[in-house]
């Protein structure tokens, strides 16, 4: 064999090795940069997690204190004798706030008067009849009063319907 191809293959076995040891170094500095990029991911995920038990945390609070176990009370009591004047009085026996409460009244009676040829006349009818009050927030533990020109004590015995709704839910 001639010596060139002698070194032609030494050459070559060498490139060879070199290549091999590049690359095995390459990898192993790219695994490195992975290694520590997925340490990071790792890092930032359990950061995340805290993250988020803290705003499920605070969602659970703040939906305590929009909704709560709050609930109002509605009286009727005589404002003055001899007039038709009625004092409504809306206490929130909760401990959370009652925002955009609304009350809203219905006096059945006058719907067993009448004969409507379908629902859609009685729900108008009841639109115009019904009497609505509205509050924007209603401490815990407190309440609101207003006098109410309203025939309600003319009678012995009255069936109204009264629903009270706020931004927490609905109660009867």
């Amino acid at each position: 064999m001639h010596p060139l191809q002698i070194i032609g293959i030494i050459l070559l076995l060498f490139g060879t090795v070199f290549i091999y040891i590049g690359q095995n170094k390459s990898a192993e500095m790219r695994n490195r940069e992975l290694i520590k990029k997925s340490d990071k991911i790792e890092e930032l995920s359990e950061k995340n997690m805290v993250l988020n038990q803290e705003i499920t945390n605070l969602n659970k609070q703040i939906t305590g204190y929009i909704a709560g176990d709050s609930y109002c009370l509605v009286t009727f009591g005589k404002f003055d004798e001899g007039t038709d004047i009625v004092n409504v009085s809306i206490n929130n026996e909760g401990e959370n706030p009652l925002y955009e409460l609304s009350l809203n009244i219905i006096d059945v009676e006058k719907l067993e008067n009448k004969d409507f040829p379908n629902i859609a006349e009685a729900i108008q009818y009841l639109k115009k009849t019904r009497i609505t009050f509205g509050f924007k927030i209603i401490p815990p533990k407190r309440g609101e009063m207003l006098p109410l020109k309203f025939p309600f004590f003319n009678k012995t015995k009255r069936i109204f319907n009264i629903d009270v709704t706020s931004r927490g839910g609905s109660f009867w």
